[in-house]
């Protein structure tokens, strides 16, 4: 939502169901956790992480947090 800033996971599932399956699906934004993830599992072929990354003081410990 731009006018608050507030990322709402749901609207990639959402989405999704509207898009050809032929189509790549890249969710943008709002993953933080692996619970994060577990929303979109499934559903899109890639996922952007940013913020998260930025923000913890051990990068490689988020990403193993994260489950990679």
């Amino acid at each position: 939502d731009l006018e608050t800033m507030k990322v709402n996971l749901n609207t990639t599932v959402n989405l999704q169901g509207l898009l050809p399956d032929d189509r790549t699906i890249v969710s943008e934004s709002g993953f933080s956790t692996q619970g994060d993830l577990a929303v979109v599992k499934g559903r899109v072929n890639a996922v952007l992480i940013g913020s998260a990354f930025i923000k913890a003081q051990d990068i490689e410990a988020k990403i193993f947090e994260m489950g990679f």
